[in-house]
Parts: structure tokens; sequence; C-alpha cells
């Protein structure tokens, strides 16, 4: 078995940053076969995306449109990995989830913190500007389990927005400057009431 899947094993070792021990997992094969077969063939793990790894990673995906531009970078890294593993004796099924996977893989390490916080924002603006409109064509002002249902996502979103962009220890060290209410004058009170 083994043996007859081995074409598929080496492409897959090659475009992924995978250890053999987990390779040998997912092929339910012999750890000590595929670590021969690495050794006397000289396999080398992630060869076929070394070069490209790093080029995806110095790319900065943040400044582009997340819809345009994955698609069609990915598409782009899946022809450069091709070009670097021998995928003559592969069934061109196996060979297209390889690449999608080991892209995939490239892909999610280039999405830096900055990429996913603006997609996270852009969800949650984009949900309270859906919430707005159904606040809105809310007829007879009755109490509508959807709106509320959909009020409470909307402000999950944004409270885990806050979290993912601040951090919970400088949210609770900026909570006890900015909410300490019992050091203020009843005065103080009354015109933050108004502010707001």
């Amino acid at each position: 078995m083994a043996i007859q899947n081995k074409a598929e094993i080496k492409a897959y070792y090659e475009t992924h940053n995978t250890k053999a021990k987990e390779v040998a997992k997912i092929f339910n094969i012999a750890y000590r076969t595929l670590a021969n077969w690495i050794a006397k063939e000289g396999w080398e793990k992630g060869a076929a995306i070394k070069e490209i790894e790093a080029e995806v990673l110095n790319n900065n995906l943040t400044n582009h449109r997340l819809s345009t531009f994955l698609g069609s970078k990915k598409q782009e890294l899946k022809k450069q990995i091709a070009g670097n593993i021998d995928v003559s004796e592969l069934d061109s099924m196996i060979v297209n989830n390889l690449l999608e996977s080991s892209t995939d893989e490239l892909l999610l390490k280039a999405m830096n913190l900055n990429f996913i916080n603006k997609n996270i924002l852009l969800s949650a603006m984009i949900a309270k500007d859906e919430l707005l409109r159904l606040v809105a064509f809310n007829k007879g002002g009755k109490p509508d389990p959807m709106i509320i249902a959909c009020a409470e996502k909307t402000a999950r979103m944004f409270e885990g927005l806050k979290v993912s962009l601040y951090g919970k220890e400088v949210l609770r060290e900026a909570e006890g400057v900015e909410n300490d209410y019992s050091k203020l004058s009843t005065n103080e009170l009354l015109s933050l009431l108004e502010e707001e």
C-alpha cells in the first residue's frame, strides 16, 4: 500500500512544512519506512514551497482587497509549487488537493494580525449596518426578537474586535482608570450623563 502512493507521500512532504511523523500518520505508513525514503532519496520537507513561502510572507496582504487578491494569488502560488514538484505519477485530483492545502497554509501564514483585525472590523461594520436597516424597517415599534438577537451578536462582534485590537489586559487597565465613578462628584456624574 505504501509503495503505491509513494509519489503522493513525497509530493505532500515536499509541499508542506509537516514533520515526518505527522506525514506517516496522515498516510498510515510506518514512520521508519518514511524516514528511510527521506534519507535514501534526499526528500526535503517543504522544498517546493521554501522560496515561495519567503516571497508570500514578505508580501503585505493587508494592502489588497480580500476577494480579488487572495483568489488570484492562490492560483499563482499553485502554479509555482506545481513547477517545483514532479507530478507526472500522480492523479490530477491528488495534485490539486495537495496544492490547495499547501497554498492555504502559505496564505494563512501571510495573514498578519493587522490583516485579520481589518477583516474583523469590516465584518462588524457590515453587521452594524444591517442591524440599523432592520431597526429602520421595524414598523410599529414592537420588540422584535430577531432584532434583539442581531443586536446582541453585533455587540459581541465589537467586543471581540475590541479584545482583538487592544488585548484583555490593556482593557482592564483602561476600565480601572476611566470608570472609577466613585471618585467623581455629583456634578461630574451629571455632566457625563448629559454628554452621552
